[in-house]
């Protein structure tokens, strides 16, 4: 897919893939100075352990999720819903 190079208010109206492509890559995240779960389906291939989320907090944990990023909450729910309980019952009660 060819990216487009037409500012975003140029774009056909229907191109929402393009402009919510370019929003990402756009987006910088701000330091977050609390804890994140970041969930990791397993046939990720980036090669950060955290898909870059370390960058945010240093207080990231990864849960890797079987599956891709579709089957993790289609396919794979019951472990995906199992790894969604294990971090919130990490939070603390105080939060």
């Amino acid at each position: 897919m060819a990216r487009s190079t037409e500012a975003p208010d140029q774009l056909p109206a229907g191109d929402s893939f393009t402009r919510y492509r370019q929003a990402i890559r756009r987006y910088v995240c701000a330091p977050y100075p609390g804890a994140l779960a970041v969930r990791r389906p397993e046939s990720n291939r980036d090669m950060r352990p955290s898909l870059g989320w370390s960058a945010v907090s240093p207080q990231c944990s990864v849960h890797v999720m079987p599956g891709d990023h579709h089957t993790a909450i289609t396919t794979h729910i019951k472990e995906t819903a199992a790894i969604l309980r294990q971090c919130l019952d990490a939070v603390p009660d105080s939060v």
